[in-house]
């Protein structure tokens, strides 16, 4: 007779699983309309490579990483927009409506502030204030990483991903630094 308080836990939890899934999902949508008015007040990036490059990289890079997740997604690089794919890829966050308020979180802790993000959190604490503690944690984590402000992430899509990553975490020197002291 102890099976049955399992089983009304576990429906429960998948319950709070799907509910988490529909508002990631109108999150998303959400999100997803802003992205026009901000392709046009957003400045102009040189990113090198179009996707269809991208996908030619060797595997384990970033540029093809990137190719692969939005072709997963079935997302398309937006003009503009190309460097903040790079960041769901490096910083391992979702292309999702939840993953996108968790990468903003990330990204004002890093020092990479602007009105756009703190909408989006807002939207994050209003739409999914559980997850507060993860929020949190997000923001701390960005504090570990060098100011992102600084870094043309153009510049890795031919590097391995992995290191470009650990190359981002504070107290490591970046790749043009050691190029130069070379």
């Amino acid at each position: 007779m102890k099976l049955l308080p399992i089983i009304r836990r576990y429906r429960i939890l998948r319950l709070y699983i799907l509910i988490l899934r529909l508002k990631s999902w109108l999150t998303g949508i959400l999100i997803g309309l802003t992205v026009p008015i901000f392709k046009y007040i957003s400045p102009e990036t040189n990113w090198p490579f179009t996707l269809e490059q991208q996908r030619t990289f060797p595997e384990g890079t970033l540029g093809r990483d990137i190719a692969k997740k939005l072709d997963k997604s079935g997302f398309k690089l937006i003009p503009k927009f190309e460097s903040h794919d790079a960041e769901h890829i490096l910083f391992n966050y979702p292309m999702t409506g939840l993953g996108e308020i968790r990468l903003q979180y990330f990204l004002h802790g890093n020092g990479k502030r602007s009105w756009v993000s703190v909408g989006t959190m807002l939207l994050g604490v209003g739409s999914f204030p559980e997850l507060i503690w993860l929020f949190a944690k997000d923001y701390k984590r960005g504090k570990q990483f060098r100011n992102l402000n600084a870094v043309n992430l153009g510049t890795y899509l031919t590097k391995e991903t992995r290191k470009v990553r650990s190359e981002l975490m504070k107290g490591t020197p970046l790749f043009s630094e050691t190029v130069q002291a070379a």
